[in-house]
């Protein structure tokens, strides 16, 4: 125990798999099963950490809820004491000393386990995050269900456990789930801190279902609500996106406009005025939107959007019938970023533009590029 204590403060995450597992602890007979639990807790955070899911969780087997390992060490020093009381007539006096000595130290561990707040919704929030992120949603699900509805819990952790809850439903693609879910979170604690990130799920869930028009009531509602929070640049982003898909542009484009002012230094900034110019773009204004996006291109030289942008602009001058331009844009794309997943859409504008100029061998090569691995476009080209 102690070596796998050493292990943990040293991050060695192989010494602790190493320890922690190929152990044979004896459980019905070792005395110090707090302090295996507790350090399996420990080694299950660190493993979690670190991104290996399947040993947090097996860690996290490993680790007693309060309720059972108070029951457990109870019954450890109640016949611990039996032995003190009673002792064998073949017992020798280290025994004896052996034995003070071992309830001494259960007994200093029952007392801090009574006066310790209790930490297995905790333990069972680990363990439900590491499910999630393996990906396991079921065990995920119950374990953060199980936290949620249980009453004897603190309701911070048990609002987390909502919440968590409500992600899991979505990761799982679960829209309806997730929706109830956050609605019952909301409901028992509205004024949780975590209850306006639930709403939000909910709006998410109504736009994977493409129900775009309760997905924009919710956002309304949340930026009402919490003008100020910090995740309301991405709330307002996510209503004008929604105002786009309903072709509702000028309601979008006073959103993003909006989103734009309030918080003109968001990490979202590029892509809301992207969505910005696009909504031009999709009411064929196209100089408005080329003057938008060229202003775009210019801001995200070295921006991860910089590839979209150029893909874009190529667009509007396809639009507009500026196909030498259009051919140009395509081929800056392509040459300076190979590997993005725009350019098999690059590569099939590319052949669309060619055609439109007449020059059918050249779009017929360009057609070819697209890979197979693009399905859709692949049966375009």
């Amino acid at each position: 125990l102690r070596e796998l204590q050493i292990a943990a403060e040293s991050n060695s995450s192989e010494r602790i798999c190493a320890i922690l597992f190929d152990t044979d602890w004896q459980l019905s007979a070792m005395p110090d099963i707090a302090v295996l639990s507790f350090a399996a807790l420990n080694a299950g955070d660190q493993l979690l950490n670190n991104g290996d899911y399947n040993a947090a969780l097996r860690a996290y087997r490993l680790a007693l809820p309060r309720a059972i390992l108070r029951h457990k060490q109870r019954e450890r020093l109640n016949a611990l004491q039996q032995q003190i009381a009673a002792p064998s007539p073949f017992s020798s006096s280290i025994d004896n000393s052996h034995r003070q000595q071992l309830a001494a130290r259960l007994t200093q561990q029952m007392e801090h386990l009574e006066q310790m707040p209790d930490y297995t919704p905790g333990l069972y929030l680990r363990a439900g995050h590491a499910y999630l992120l393996g990906q396991r949603f079921r065990e995920a699900t119950m374990l953060f269900r199980k936290v949620a509805r249980s009453p004897e819990f603190e309701p911070q952790l048990r609002g987390e456990a909502y919440y968590r809850w409500t992600v899991t439903r979505c990761e799982a693609e679960d829209w309806a789930g997730a929706r109830a879910c956050a609605q019952l979170f909301i409901s028992e604690q509205p004024r949780h801190p975590l209850a306006p990130n639930a709403l939000f799920l909910v709006a998410h869930a109504y736009q994977a279902e493409r129900r775009f028009a309760e997905a924009v009531q919710v956002l309304q509602q949340l930026i009402t609500n919490f003008p100020d929070a910090p995740q309301a640049p991405r709330w307002l982003f996510t209503l004008g996106y929604n105002y786009c898909l309903l072709e509702q542009l000028p309601q979008a484009r006073a959103t993003l406009a909006s989103a734009l002012e309030r918080f003109p230094d968001s990490v979202l900034a590029e892509q809301i005025e992207l969505w910005h110019a696009l909504s031009y773009f999709f009411e064929r204004d196209y100089r408005n939107s080329l003057d938008a996006l060229r202003a775009l291109q210019q801001k995200t030289t070295q921006h991860p959007l910089h590839p979209e942008v150029l893909f874009r602009i190529a667009h509007v001058y396809y639009a507009q019938r500026d196909y030498q331009t259009a051919l140009q844009s395509t081929k800056r794309l392509i040459r300076r970023f190979s590997e993005h997943p725009r350019v098999p859409e690059a590569q099939a504008l590319r052949g669309d533009i060619l055609m439109a100029m007449g020059e059918l061998d050249r779009a017929i090569q360009a057609f070819r590029q697209v890979p197979p691995e693009a399905a859709r476009l692949y049966d375009y080209a």
